[in-house]
This record gives C-alpha cells, sequence and structure tokens, in this order.
C-alpha cells in the first residue's frame, strides 16, 4: 500500500462524494448519522454532510477520523 498525497486524498474523497450523493440524499431521511472529524478540524454530522461541503460548497476537506473532533478549547 502506497502513500497518498493530499492533492490525491482529496480527489479520491472527492468522487466518493459524487458517486454516494444520491444515496446520501435518501439516508438523510432514514438514518442517524454518526458525527466525523474533517480535516478542517470541523465536526460534521456523518459523511454525507461532510459531502455536501465538499461538493455544494467546495470545500478542500477529507475525513480525519470517525467521531467529533477534539479542540482545545473544549
Amino acid at each position: 500500500m502506497g502513500f497518498h498525497t493530499t492533492e490525491e486524498l482529496l480527489k479520491e474523497t472527492k468522487a466518493l462524494c459524487v458517486k454516494n450523493v444520491q444515496m446520501c440524499w435518501i439516508l438523510t431521511y432514514f438514518k442517524l448519522s454518526e458525527p466525523i472529524c474533517g480535516s478542517n478540524q470541523v465536526t460534521y454530522n456523518g459523511e454525507c454532510h461532510l459531502c455536501s461541503e465538499i461538493l455544494f460548497e467546495d470545500r478542500t476537506i477529507i475525513k480525519v477520523h470517525d467521531g467529533p473532533c477534539e479542540t482545545s478549547s473544549d
């Protein structure tokens, strides 16, 4: 397994979001999402919310980990 550059990770994330966008619209009505942490240290209400930011707000972020982001202000 090779290492990915940040640019490659951003492209892969955006491609997955485009692929799954229709499923996200359906899932938001039927399933609660678990929080995830974005590379901008913002907690999103699931991968669909993160994808919405990437696709519709043109943000350059990726998922860092499952669960909320840890901040020093908490």
